[in-house]
């Protein structure tokens, strides 16, 4: 389901960010997208020890 709405969204937003600024822009907004998705993951990752 995720990747299929990244597939989806994902384009879109590009064509946004080239809109905006040209192919430079894009790609620096392909990378601030990946960046925000890894604070995401990595937010939501519970940490700490594993009780048994």
């Amino acid at each position: 389901m995720v990747l299929r709405l990244g597939q989806t969204v994902g384009p879109i937003f590009i064509g946004l960010f080239y809109l905006l600024g040209g192919v430079s822009i894009a790609f620096i907004g392909g990378a601030a997208v990946a960046l925000f998705m890894l604070l995401i993951s990595i937010l939501m990752v519970k940490t700490g020890s594993v009780e048994q």
